[in-house]
């Protein structure tokens, strides 16, 4: 039998959440006001979209540990998974400038993912708020990267 859903989410997950947001800010306001020699731009441009598929394979692999504690939907699995190797086939052979619009899309569809889970039952409205409220931020950001390019 499944454990109930905790309504709330621990401090400690809601902290390292939006903890992960900090590289993207700091890339963002980077690329708005640059802080340094002008030869870091290239360099804060490449870190941030690497930093971006690292984090989207992450937020992918959270629907691994909801098919480990649950009966998670498969489209979840599947989604997540494409979603992940397709960030990482961006990142090698898409130009520069469309990097952060397509992983953009990307963790557009992870939230869609998000909303279908909690839509099933498998995750709390705390962690879809989360969620809503992280990507919003990380694609914001992304949309400046998009602008400086």
């Amino acid at each position: 039998m499944d454990e109930p859903k905790p309504k709330t989410l621990p401090p400690l997950v809601i902290a390292l959440t939006a903890a992960g947001v900090i590289p993207f800010a700091a890339g963002a306001l980077y690329l708005i006001v640059p802080i340094g020699p002008e030869g870091y731009y290239p360099l804060v441009r490449t870190a941030f979209a690497w930093w971006a598929v690292i984090i989207l394979s992450f937020m992918a692999g959270t629907f691994w540990g909801l098919a480990i504690a649950r009966r998670a939907d498969p489209l979840l699995l599947i989604g997540s998974n494409i979603a992940a190797i397709a960030a990482w086939l961006a990142l090698l052979f898409l130009p520069a400038n469309v990097i952060p619009l397509a992983i953009s899309v990307l963790f557009a569809l992870l939230l869609l993912l998000d909303w279908r889970a909690y839509s099933q039952g498998t995750v709390p409205l705390s962690y879809l708020r989360l969620r809503m409220a992280i990507t919003s931020a990380v694609v914001i950001c992304l949309g400046v990267l998009v602008a400086a390019n």
